[in-house]
């Protein structure tokens, strides 16, 4: 919502095809994607793709090779991660989980990059399902994740080897 107005005005400039949505007072990613997808066709079938704003780097390669990894596998949900040598704050990949914590999971170096391919039903039914009941009252995109695992619809994961492609940036500098 920050400087809406210009951010509509140069995106309309840049593509003039693309779909302005805002995200309501209700916080979190899942709920950004959620209010994203509500601006589009109701019978919009086939993979969304999911980039965080803050990851100037992605390049059109890396996003390529995630959409075909979605569809060479028929995921639900296919996500990008990287490996950081210190992931501290970063959301952590556990690829087999029995949901506790341990020093072996807090070990773990594969992050979540914040970027997805989701089968469009399934992401539109699993976001109808997830609340803020948590730490942080915020609807989690990563919950729409364990809803398809849940489900038992396949989902994986494509490793950036070069983590610089998914750095965030949270200041012009």
């Amino acid at each position: 919502r920050h400087e809406r107005d210009a951010v509509i005005a140069h995106l309309s400039e840049v593509a003039s095809d693309a779909v302005p949505a805002d995200q309501d007072e209700v916080p979190g990613t899942g709920r950004a994607v959620a209010c994203g997808l509500a601006a589009l066709p109701e019978d919009l079938d086939g993979p969304v793709v999911v980039t965080s704003g803050d990851v100037p780097l992605l390049d059109t390669a890396t996003l390529k090779e995630l959409l075909a990894q979605h569809h060479e596998r028929g995921d639900a949900v296919t996500l990008l991660t990287t490996e950081l040598e210190d992931p501290t704050g970063y959301g952590r990949v556990v690829r087999e989980a029995d949901g506790t914590v341990s020093a072996a999971q807090r070990a773990i170096r594969e992050i979540n990059a914040g970027v997805y391919v989701f089968d469009a039903a399934h992401l539109r039914t699993a976001l109808a399902t997830l609340g803020t009941d948590n730490d942080q009252g915020e609807v989690y995109l990563t919950d729409v994740v364990a809803h398809a695992h849940r489900a038992g619809r396949s989902t994986s994961a494509l490793v950036a080897t070069d983590h610089w492609l998914v750095e965030g940036c949270n200041d012009r500098a």
